[in-house]
C-alpha cells in the first residue's frame, strides 16, 4: 500500500510542478502556453489524471515492477492527461456541438 500512497502524492505534486514552471518561465513561451492550456482545462485535467492514475495503478500491479511503477505511472499520466487536454481544446474549437456539451458539463 506504500506504492499507492506514493502514486497519490505524485498525482497531487504534478499540478505544483506545472505551476512552478509557469512562474519561472517568464513571458509566454514554450513552457507557458501548455501550462496556460492546462489551467484553462484544470478541472478536466484533474478528473482525467485521477482516472488515469487509478487505471495505471491497477494495470501496473499485474506487472512485477516495484521500483519502476511510480516513474511509469507519472510519465504515462502526464503524457496522457496532456493529450486529452489538447484533444478537447481542438474539438471545442472545431465543433460547436462539442463545445456546447463541454460547457454544459464544466461551465
Amino acid at each position: 500500500m506504500v506504492s499507492d500512497l506514493c502514486l497519490n502524492i505524485v498525482g497531487c505534486a504534478s499540478p505544483s510542478f506545472f505551476l512552478r514552471c509557469r512562474r519561472q518561465g517568464g513571458e509566454r513561451g514554450k513552457v507557458q502556453v501548455p501550462i496556460i492550456l492546462l489551467g484553462k482545462y484544470s478541472l478536466l485535467a484533474y478528473i482525467v489524471q485521477i482516472a488515469l492514475l487509478q487505471a495505471l495503478v491497477r494495470g501496473l500491479r499485474r506487472l512485477d515492477l516495484p521500483t519502476d511503477r511510480l516513474l511509469i505511472a507519472l510519465i504515462a499520466t502526464t503524457v496522457l492527461t496532456w493529450l486529452v487536454v489538447q484533444a478537447v481544446d481542438r474539438l471545442r474549437r472545431k465543433s460547436v456541438t462539442f463545445n456546447r456539451a463541454y460547457q454544459a458539463v464544466f461551465a
